[in-house]
């Protein structure tokens, strides 16, 4: 017994020797037959370019930009332009038509006529503009919509720097389990010879039954730890491929880093300029702007407006023609009770969003500690 313990210790040392040895060999062989080469330069590239949370934050920002150009139409001209063809015998109509047509004569003031008109055609083409002038409500919300794309900006690149220090910290646990395998493996290997060899000497009568059924214990130990080791490696890397946007069971075989590379959790939360807190109080800017937007909804509107068209019975024609231009101030003291609804809705909205601020700053703050 104490000859076989010996030789078990001389084994074991022989068996981490070879690790030694032939490790530096083995992981580069393993690099093209278990897994993809692949640096963290590129897994941050292929992220940043793919992963399916950065691709929504850039649909959500194209929203936000496609938002604020809406709203240039707040101060903007608008222009429309018609064309249409009328038939009637209306005797009002009727006389109304041939009026705009300049087309109107002593004899159409004959009684008969006018109370009975043959079928009158009228063909206009038309030309109307709107210019808003004094629109308080509108302005803000457009100032809202700024702030509102700021927001989404800022959240936007937040979200970058989490995926660039997930995609990171992945990569290296890629990068430790991999090279765990080969460990995994060459133990198993070793321990499988160290069994064919302990077989031979028992049947020679050097050594025990215990003492091959102990080594045959730790090659079963082995099995299960390379069985594990290639699980481990291959859900952390479907993780990987799922924040790189490839298809899940994609196996990779990272190139040898530093940690210092990598970051750590600090670095994401424990600065006090963090840009989702700057996209939040954004957002939080732009919700004041909107509740103050329908309060000045209360008051008027002025608006500048103005038509050109033309009149004249052939569809070709275009004979006769005139303008209208003025501007309109209106206003809606009373809309039921929908306008303070809608202001207590909004006031609302914006202490609400006050307090997930301030939960969200709070719960970060948890986390950092």
């Amino acid at each position: 017994t104490f000859y076989f313990c010996e030789k078990s210790k001389n084994m074991r040392q022989k068996v981490f020797l070879i690790l030694l040895l032939s490790f530096s060999t083995s992981y580069f062989t393993r690099a093209q037959e278990k897994g993809i080469p692949i640096s963290l330069e590129e897994s941050l590239q292929a992220s940043l370019k793919h992963n399916p949370i950065l691709k929504m934050a850039e649909a959500d920002l194209r929203m936000r930009e496609a938002s604020v150009t809406q709203t240039k139409a707040f101060f903007l001209p608008g222009l429309d332009v018609s064309y249409g063809g009328f038939f009637t015998n209306n005797p009002l109509n009727a006389f109304g038509f041939k009026l705009q047509q300049e087309a109107i004569t002593q004899n159409d003031f004959n009684p008969l006529l006018l109370n009975n008109p043959d079928a009158t055609e009228n063909y206009s083409f038309k030309v109307s503009f709107t210019q808003p002038l004094f629109n308080p409500d509108l302005w803000l919300k457009a100032k809202a919509a700024r702030l509102a794309l700021e927001a989404e900006t800022l959240s936007t690149e937040r979200k970058k720097e989490f995926v660039t220090y997930q995609v990171k910290s992945l990569y290296y646990q890629v990068y430790l389990t991999y090279k765990s395998l080969d460990v995994a493996a060459a133990y198993k290997q070793t321990l499988q010879e160290a069994l064919q060899q302990a077989e031979e000497r028992f049947k020679g009568g050097y050594l025990q039954q215990a003492d091959v059924l102990k080594i045959k214990a730790e090659l079963l130990q082995a099995e299960t730890e390379v069985i594990a080791a290639n699980k481990n490696y291959e859900g952390i890397c479907d993780q990987l491929s799922l924040a790189m946007g490839n298809n899940l069971g994609t196996l990779y075989a990272p190139i040898s880093i530093e940690k210092e590379l990598i970051g750590n959790a600090d670095s994401i939360l424990s600065n006090q300029n963090r840009k989702d807190f700057l996209a939040m109080q954004k957002a939080l800017q732009a919700q004041e702007k909107i509740f103050l937007a329908e309060k000045y909804n209360l008051l008027p509107r002025l608006n500048a407006f103005g038509d050109w068209l033309t009149n004249d019975n052939s569809p070709t024609g275009f004979g006769a023609n005139a303008y209208l231009a003025g501007f309109q101030l209106s206003w809606k003291p009373f809309t039921g009770l929908y306008r303070s609804g809608k202001i207590e809705e909004e006031k609302a909205k914006l202490a609400k969003q006050k307090e997930q601020y301030q939960q969200y700053v709070n719960n970060s703050e948890l986390e950092r500690r």
